[in-house]
């Protein structure tokens, strides 16, 4: 239910997709570099908090509001409760990160206004 890999080099986040009961993962200060990684993690519903802080990713622009439009119901992200206008406004505005696995059928939506 708890995972602490703080300072263990690691690089990627897909080693814990399949953790169904993971409730709080700690990986702070490790070599996660591409922020995509946050979609091996959306389909853990126990997982409320995330310390991601300290690795690369964590300097992207945007990085909050796209880690928490990926991962919806955290309640914490790197030691900091998420409120919920934040929540409302990752929704909107947050990054969409397409999966590592799939990000090369990534299809743009279409455009639907009339010229």
């Amino acid at each position: 239910e708890t995972l602490s890999l703080s300072v263990n080099r690691i690089r990627s986040l897909s080693d814990f997709q399949h953790c169904k009961k993971l409730k709080h993962l700690f990986v702070r200060k490790n070599d996660i570099r591409d922020l995509n990684q946050i979609c091996y993690l959306q389909h853990l519903p126990a997982l409320s908090t995330l310390w991601l802080a300290e690795n690369p990713c964590a300097s992207s622009p945007g990085y909050r509001l796209a880690v928490l439009k990926a991962l919806p119901n955290l309640e914490k992200l790197d030691d900091v409760a998420v409120t919920a206008e934040e929540r409302t406004e990752a929704q909107r505005q947050g990054l969409y990160l397409p999966h590592p696995d799939h990000a090369d059928s990534y299809i743009e939506p279409a455009d639907t206004e009339e010229q």
